[in-house]
């Protein structure tokens, strides 16, 4: 497993400031939510018309790019709603392809008053699979991640066994499972084979933590995503853009790779 971390983490950055730091915490991957507080990545010239600088600059610094991190949502009624996060999606895609990314995060979304989960599910997976459809084409997946009324691995993985396709997955958020109740073994089974990204954050459910200070057992979580042959990114979701009351990323970035570490060496 390697170790990343999400741009979400140090909202104020410029891209080298990203990568520069990167390096010098031992990372080996960055995920992109936003740079510079535009967290709408197609509005970011460094993802767009500089792509190519981009990609030299990654290389310069040895990072790559772990994931690309969208704000597209499929829970909406609104068939007009659902099209629009779903172009935005795949603008996404396109991105992580341009740069190499092996996947783009997408919400299931919360779950409107009124409408039943069950057909919420239905919406979701039936944006997944088109989703699902066009990452055969671009070759970045698809990954859902555990949060709104998606929070646990058994609610995102009914919504995967409705889409049944394999370049569509989950993104393990460790975070969210455990607040809400779900202990990781059971994460775990319901998502088995089918986790191609994860989240890590420690807290203890009023506010986030440095790693090792709060609830969430990622040392434990790790060993089953081992078992499970989980291979690809841990990524600090370190979520200082939204929370600034948060210790600066540069106290939290170091100390989530050094735990990270640590705990890999016990694997």
């Amino acid at each position: 497993m390697r170790i990343a971390f999400s741009t979400l983490g140090c909202p104020d950055w410029d891209l080298e400031t990203i990568l520069s730091r990167g390096r010098e915490y031992g990372y080996d991957g960055i995920e992109i939510r936003g740079i510079k507080r535009e967290f709408d990545l197609t509005k970011v010239p460094e993802l767009t018309e500089r792509v190519e600088e981009t990609r030299a600059l990654f290389e310069r610094y040895g990072l790559n790019v772990a994931c690309i991190s969208s704000s597209a949502r499929f829970s909406s009624p609104d068939p007009g709603v659902r099209r629009a996060n779903l172009e935005s999606a795949k603008a996404h895609m396109d991105i992580a392809r341009s740069l190499g990314a092996p996947c783009v995060r997408v919400f299931g979304g919360n779950i409107p008053e009124g409408v039943e989960r069950e057909r919420c599910e239905d919406y979701i997976a039936e944006a997944l699979r088109e989703l699902g459809r066009y990452a055969e084409e671009v070759g970045v997946k698809v990954v859902l991640e555990t949060h709104d009324s998606f929070s646990t691995g058994k609610q995102v993985a009914a919504v995967l066994e409705k889409t049944d396709h394999p370049m569509v997955g989950a993104l393990w958020d460790i975070h969210h499972p455990v607040k809400n109740g779900e202990p990781p073994e059971e994460t775990i089974k319901h998502l088995s084979g089918k986790v191609f990204h994860v989240h890590v954050k420690d807290g203890d459910f009023t506010t986030y933590t440095l790693l090792g200070e709060g609830k969430v057992p990622t040392l434990q979580i790790l060993k089953l995503l081992k078992e499970d042959g989980y291979d690809g990114y841990l990524s600090v979701e370190w979520e200082k853009a939204w929370k600034p009351e948060l210790h600066d990323p540069e106290v939290a970035l170091p100390q989530y790779a050094a735990k990270l570490r640590e705990y890999l060496s016990q694997l």
